[in-house]
């Protein structure tokens, strides 16, 4: 049995994750992580047509640090009642409130994209890790963006989302400093047709995550502390 927590589960990259790994195996079971499990209807339809026990919807907002605790102790009661670990963790959730520049970005949009996109990451590892340390492979995926990168910053566009995603890659390396035991990588998705890139976006849901998922099933130790994009090609920080 292989147990994920997803974040951001209710649309996007985070419910095509659900509804792949729910269909590549039988013994999956994912804790799909969503600020309003009532609205989240396509999850719901997903639940009721798979096995029971294998998909657990969890109200989680990863803004809300209560949300964040309540959802922990919701998920370690199961696992723990299931006698199992949680093998993967996966932050998905992420915001892009405007198309900023460092000159014209605002404190609201700088720290409500700073607080979803790397905060949350930070206190989702805080309450889960506790479940992922058991685990015989821990893997812990933060979900990044090719824009996260330094050493491509090569224009002034989107600066606030871009900060969060360089911070959220820092913090990527620095837990797999304070926490070897754990194979933990931040990955690029790749603009993917999604309501946070639009329509114009060049790959779909179904093919990014499939590919993603290849990344997840393979990673090993030598893996930890690094910057990839969908197919697994390393990423410059």
């Amino acid at each position: 049995m292989t147990t994920w927590l997803v974040t951001g589960a209710s649309r996007g990259l985070g419910f095509g994750l659900v509804k792949h790994i729910l269909a590549a195996s039988k013994d999956n079971t994912v804790f799909a992580a969503c600020r309003n499990p009532s609205t989240a209807n396509q999850l719901t339809e997903l639940a009721s047509s798979s096995e029971p026990d294998k998909l657990h919807i969890v109200k989680l907002d990863v803004a809300d640090e209560s949300t964040i605790a309540e959802a922990a102790k919701e998920v370690g009661s199961i696992l723990s009642q299931k006698g199992l670990a949680l093998d993967y963790l996966i932050n998905n959730a992420g915001i892009s409130t405007a198309h900023d520049t460092p000159m014209t970005a605002t404190s609201k949009n700088l720290m409500d994209t700073l607080l979803t996109n790397t905060v949350g990451p930070f206190l989702v590892t805080q309450h889960f890790m506790p479940y992922l340390e058991k685990s015989a492979k821990p893997v812990l995926m933060n979900m990044s963006s090719g824009l996260g990168s330094i050493t491509n910053a090569d224009t002034s566009f989107q600066a606030g989302y871009r900060t969060s995603k360089a911070a959220l890659n820092l913090f990527t390396k620095q837990l797999s400093v304070e926490k070897p035991e754990v194979i933990v990588f931040a990955m690029a998705p790749g603009w993917v047709k999604t309501d946070l890139a639009g329509p114009s976006a060049a790959l779909t849901v179904d093919f990014s995550v499939s590919n993603m998922l290849k990344v997840l099933a393979n990673v090993t130790k030598k893996d930890s502390g690094t910057f990839v994009n969908y197919s697994g090609a390393v990423l410059p920080w």
